[in-house]
């Protein structure tokens, strides 16, 4: 079960503790840590473990500064519209320094055991922002081309003031580490789980497109 669950952790960084678990951009950045390469506009290159992945931004979107977190194990980026316009959503994005199955190479066999994983109680849970709330509902899950997408409503109420309870998730492999990408609906935006999930597989298939000539 474990080998399903680990890809969930990466969704969002995990609360402050004593220690600081995760170092924003600005901060002295030790090299236990994550390593980000570049930080552009619309781009961040994550070392992770000596593989490279490039976080590309849609159109539309910026990495802000204060948005970038790493951690000794994922790099963490919240995106935000260029233009401040708030009806774009909730956008995220998740490099871990490990694969998507661990030592496991990706293969139809693991896609369709997580997919299935996802489709239980504790799987559905995991994909909101409260896992503990019960108050998670799946919509759809489906794969295609190395990705599997997760469509859940999120009624725990846990959520930013002007995000929505629509939560797409996209979870692949680029260069050897696990990739998820979240996009969370807005309030004031369109809220159709069939929507949204096109936005996102656009979104992740322009960004393994960014990352296909990148070897190990």
């Amino acid at each position: 079960m474990l080998a399903f669950t680990a890809p969930l952790t990466a969704c969002a960084p995990p609360g402050q503790a004593k220690a600081p678990k995760f170092a924003s951009i600005d901060r002295p950045i030790n090299d236990r840590y994550i390593q980000i390469s570049v930080v552009e506009k619309g781009l961040v290159e994550v070392n992770a473990s000596g593989r490279s992945v490039r976080a590309v931004a849609p159109d539309g979107f910026c990495f802000p500064i204060a948005g970038i977190m790493t951690s000794r194990d994922s790099a963490f980026m919240l995106l935000e519209p260029c233009n401040g316009d708030n009806t774009k959503g909730v956008l995220s994005l998740s490099i871990a320094k490990h694969g998507l199955f661990g030592a496991e190479e990706p293969s139809k066999e693991n896609f369709a055991a997580f997919r299935s994983f996802l489709e239980t109680g504790d799987g559905v849970s995991q994909l909101g922002l409260d896992a503990g709330s019960g108050a998670v509902f799946l919509v759809s899950t489906s794969y295609e081309d190395g990705v599997l997408y997760a469509v859940a409503k999120d009624a725990s109420g846990s959520g930013l003031n002007f995000s929505g309870q629509i939560i797409c998730r996209a979870f692949t492999e680029l260069n050897g580490r696990m990739v998820v990408m979240s996009l969370i609906s807005s309030k004031k935006g369109e809220g159709d789980p069939e929507v949204l999930r096109a936005e996102l597989a656009a979104m992740i298939k322009h960004m393994i497109a960014e990352n296909s000539n990148l070897g190990v």
